[in-house]
């Protein structure tokens, strides 16, 4: 189920001490950006990061009141963003709710 393995790439950036996820029996390893040090994790043309909470932006509030924001990026533009356990999609007009953990 994709909406499974992308929880568990949020949870694996937002864990002190995960190196990797395996992802259809494929490690993909947490790796840290170059500039900000932020952690993240690429699979196929996906790349999940953690927010920068240095931003300006709600997404960057919200973490920095301690919400566990990932920034999904497609082809390295934005594509969506995790949010809690709630999972958003970008499109015109703002962000979009996809699916949320009860």
């Amino acid at each position: 189920m994709v909406l499974k393995w992308v929880r568990n790439v949020h949870d694996a950036i937002h864990r002190d001490g995960r190196k990797f996820v395996i992802i259809n029996g494929k490690e993909h390893p947490v790796q840290l950006s170059l500039g900000k040090k932020l952690p993240y994790i690429k699979v196929g043309a996906f790349m999940f990061i953690k927010q920068n909470p240095n931003k300006t932006s709600e997404w960057a509030l919200k973490a920095r009141e301690g919400v566990r924001v990932t920034q999904v990026l497609r082809d390295n533009k934005y594509y969506g963003v995790i949010v809690g356990k709630k999972i958003f999609k970008y499109g015109e007009g703002g962000a979009f709710l996809i699916d949320k953990t009860h």
